[in-house]
């Protein structure tokens, strides 16, 4: 088994979870980490399986009409400043870009106190910053994977009654939250504030990891994700839609279009994206759908979103982040740096 790798120079308890394993720990110079024997990674997906997903949405990028820009003006509200706090979701779009970047840039851009796993089966990485005070707020910082083919591929639920949610949730996106999750449990304060926020992948599993914390109690919980793909199927939205999240994409990012095809074996369930949504332009504008809006959109709908896909939008620092500047500016606020 690939060891984790977890960077806690920035104080906080050893976790009994990693009691039996050989993590990679950071040296005194973060620059050079001390790498434990490398294993290959055997994924469950074949090389030519990952092709044909990619390739199916650059095929898929190709087809339909204008539908989904239609929509945008028949169904949300444009440049709805009065219903989204831009400066909290630029702080949120900040740390998901932030951690791709490695560990000492990390601490030096958020603090010292910045505390880091890495997690080697689903390759994402975990950063929780919490600032000392009784209401300062506590941030779950999740990174997404390169290996988000191979993930979503698995189109799989896991069952209703395999889950404490009592919800059919994507196995891959479940499996990598459930990788994580009892780091993250140990170094939280469940008495203060906490802001879980993800880009891809990690956008899935900061929602998840959201359901789990409000069903075991833990309050004041809110999540803002970025390009995130869908998680469970139409009635797991419905019961899982009071939690307080905010999805953000971008007009022409196909991942928050994933997965878009009828599950075999499912009775034909679908899945569904919940919680209101900000989608943004490329010259800065956006809207803002509701909760009722956002259920407009369904497995037909996929082709027709897909006209202007293009992948590269999917990056942050190529779509988001300057289009939530140019938004921020045209309200007159100032992003932070």
């Amino acid at each position: 088994m690939p060891a984790k790798t977890c960077d806690t120079s920035g104080g906080g308890r050893k976790s009994l979870y990693f009691k039996n394993l050989q993590p990679k720990i950071f040296a005194s110079n973060p620059m050079k980490p001390v790498d434990a024997p490398e294993k290959k990674n055997r994924g469950r997906f074949s090389r030519k399986h990952r092709v044909l997903v990619v390739g199916f949405l650059v095929v898929a990028g190709l087809v339909g009409v204008v539908v989904f820009a239609l929509s945008l003006w028949l169904t949300g509200r444009r440049d709805a400043y009065d219903a989204v706090d831009l400066d909290h979701v630029f702080n949120c779009v900040t740390r998901a870009n932030s951690s791709y970047h490695e560990p000492h840039i990390i601490r030096n851009e958020f603090g010292s106190h910045v505390e880091i796993c890495d997690f080697p089966v689903s390759g994402v990485r975990v950063f929780i910053e919490s600032k000392p005070g009784e209401d300062s707020q506590q941030w779950i910082v999740l990174r997404g994977t390169e290996n988000l083919a191979n993930v979503i591929a698995d189109l799989k639920f896991v069952e209703r009654e395999d889950h404490e949610l009592g919800v059919r949730i994507h196995r891959g996106f479940d499996d990598a939250t459930r990788e994580c999750l009892p780091w993250v449990i140990e170094k939280i304060d469940r008495s203060r504030p906490i802001c879980l926020t993800g880009h891809s992948l990690g956008g899935s599993m900061a929602i998840i990891m959201a359901a789990i914390l409000d069903g075991r109690g833990y309050e004041e919980v809110s999540v803002v994700t970025f390009g995130q793909p869908k998680i469970t199927d139409f009635e797991g939205a419905e019961s899982l839609k009071h939690l307080d999240i905010l999805r953000v994409v971008f007009e022409s990012d196909p991942i928050p279009l994933l997965p878009p095809v009828l599950v075999p074996d499912q009775s034909l369930d679908t899945y569904h994206h919940f919680g209101p949504e900000i989608v943004l332009q490329e010259d800065g504008h956006f809207f803002y759908l509701n909760e009722h809006d956002t259920e407009r959109l369904n497995v037909m709908d996929f082709w027709s979103r897909l006209t202007r896909a293009q992948p590269k939008n999917h990056i942050l620092g190529n779509s988001y982040i300057p289009s939530l500047r140019m938004a921020m500016e045209r309200f007159g606020q100032t992003p932070a740096e």
